[in-house]
């Protein structure tokens, strides 16, 4: 995904492989997560910190080094919203 300032970026959970597998006796699992990409460069972005919207209520954590989310699980399908990033760290591009 690469994300601009006026993008707003959402997705759906989606069963892991574990849960396509396993037996209608046990309960499925869905995860997803998001990378964000820099438009610039196309390479993942860091220092920035973002809040994600389940049915659940909002999260909040940085972006790791591969400029990934925290993967958000549930039991059931449910919508996942990226609600905002905040740059947390200045740099200067080359």
């Amino acid at each position: 995904m690469y994300f601009g300032a006026d993008d707003r970026l959402s997705a759906a959970h989606t069963p892991t492989a574990s849960a396509r597998a396993a037996s209608s006796d046990v309960m499925a699992r869905f995860d997803q997560h998001f990378v964000v990409y820099d438009k610039a460069t196309e390479r993942p972005a860091t220092g920035f910190s973002y809040g994600i919207t389940t049915q659940r209520g909002e999260h909040h954590h940085i972006l790791d080094e591969n400029g990934a989310t925290t993967k958000a699980d549930a039991a059931q399908a449910e919508s996942l919203t990226l609600t905002y990033l905040v740059q947390t760290t200045i740099g200067v591009r080359q």
